[in-house]
């Protein structure tokens, strides 16, 4: 369940921003309209485009319950850090 479940994302400093060329951690990165963000020169990715809000929302459509995105997003992952009381 919930509980043994942690969500985590690679976000980058782009996270939220609209479609364009960035500069990041020495590369040169792209936004594509559809979300996808990477390296055309190195042909990778650059990290997620998306914040986690976002991903607190997609986990609702799923029909997951504030309770248990909070658990999965902030406490869960607290406790694997050693700091349960926020």
């Amino acid at each position: 369940g919930a509980e043994r479940v942690i969500i985590t994302s690679d976000a980058a400093p782009i996270a939220g921003f609209p479609p364009g060329r960035y500069s990041w951690s020495g590369n040169e990165a792209v936004l594509e309209p559809d979300g996808k963000f990477h390296n055309p020169e190195k042909g990778c990715l650059a990290g997620s485009s998306v914040c986690m809000r976002k991903c607190a929302g997609f986990l609702a459509g799923l029909g997951y319950s504030e309770e248990e995105i909070m658990l999965m997003t902030v406490v869960n992952p607290l406790k694997v850090l050693g700091w349960e009381e926020i």
